[in-house]
């Protein structure tokens, strides 16, 4: 049964979601909704049209499909068996699983591609666009000129570390023609950062890893100078942000732009750095190439793997990560270990480090 709430309504059944969850993105909810009430409710398209690539907006969407009665509960989120923290097709009303950033413009393309008489909508953060896979994909759209897809840039000014800057949106005036103004829909959202509820799990024993880990490395980096640290937007999630504030010069904060980490560290230590790399688990898996490179050029790279091993809450299977044992056992020179002492081989060996939950 299709039931129709009012807008403030549906805000309230997203932090409701968050809240019982203890976990969840507010603010990117809210600044999602704000683009995607309208397309539901005003120009009345389908779910069937959407894709939600900013995946962690997933409240915003549940919410919607609850009121158009694609799914009966919402206080399973985040739960295992409910609604997984990043959307995933198995979910009754939704097109295509995402979560990890930059996705969206291409599965939009490759099902408008097929589907020539409808028109697609895809919904992109503005700091997801620091993703290269999205320049590819809008590159892609206009010189084919694929013109059943619409991308929507939530420009809320925020991503997870801090405020996006000229990252991302700014680029697009270097493709600024008659095409893309076709094709992409800027909107300007108003929601402040709200990190209330992080991605790590917040249980004592997590907390002890993330806070030791952090000092560990900082202690490294005063005797080191030639250690340097790199960041993919999740600088809280690793205890850096006392890294970033004492120690700014050696503290590379590279976005939302994980396989650029991963080969600017390569840059670094043919430069005679000691690069530490920082990201989920999850989301290496789309550097296999560039840590293969890295692996080629002799270099010792330490790439630091968050949130590997079962999270207490169902954040989706985006985020959950592949063992590195497992997804570089074709590495035979690279240490793969969850002790942080074992950071004592930096710069003597490439380490991949988990941090298990």
């Amino acid at each position: 049964m299709r039931r129709m709430i009012k807008y403030q309504e549906l805000q309230k059944l997203i932090i409701g979601m968050i809240e019982k969850a203890g976990s969840g993105h507010y603010a990117s909810s809210m600044s999602a909704l704000e683009i995607m009430y309208p397309l539901f409710y005003e120009e009345k398209i389908s779910p069937g049209q959407f894709i939600l690539s900013k995946g962690h907006a997933a409240p915003a969407l549940y919410a919607i499909l609850y009121d158009l009665g694609y799914i009966d509960d919402l206080s399973c989120f985040r739960q295992y068996g409910g609604l997984p923290g990043h959307p995933e097709i198995k979910t009754n009303g939704v097109l295509c699983s995402s979560g990890s950033l930059g996705m969206g413009i291409s599965k939009a393309a490759g099902i408008a591609r097929a589907n020539p008489g409808i028109t697609y909508h895809v919904l992109v953060g503005d700091g997801e666009l620091q993703e290269g896979q999205n320049w590819e994909a809008i590159m892609y759209l206009i010189a084919n000129h694929i013109e059943n897809v619409i991308v929507h840039v939530d420009c809320n000014g925020q991503q997870y570390s801090g405020e996006v800057g000229d990252r991302g949106v700014a680029y697009l005036s270097l493709l600024y023609t008659e095409e893309i103004l076709k094709c992409i829909r800027l909107h300007v959202t108003h929601w402040e950062k709200d990190n209330k509820y992080l991605t790590r799990p917040q249980t004592p024993e997590y907390n002890q890893v993330v806070q030791r880990y952090g000092e560990r490395l900082e202690a490294i980096m005063k005797q080191n100078e030639k250690v340097i640290v790199l960041d993919a937007d999740l600088m809280d999630d690793f205890g850096l942000r006392a890294i970033a504030e004492k120690i700014p010069d050696r503290f590379i904060e590279c976005g939302i732009s994980e396989q650029h980490m991963v080969s600017m560290a390569n840059g670094l230590a043919l430069s005679g750095y000691y690069p530490v790399c920082h990201t989920f688990g999850a989301f290496y898996k789309r550097c296999i190439d560039q840590i293969w490179n890295n692996y080629q050029d002799g270099i010792k790279v330490v790439y630091v793997a968050g949130l590997v091993g079962k999270h207490p809450l169902n954040i989706g299977l985006s985020h959950e990560a592949v063992s590195g044992k497992k997804m570089l056992s074709w590495l035979p020179d690279i240490l793969v270990t969850s002790n942080i002492d074992d950071l004592k081989y930096l710069g003597i060996k490439s380490i991949y480090l988990e941090m298990v939950i």
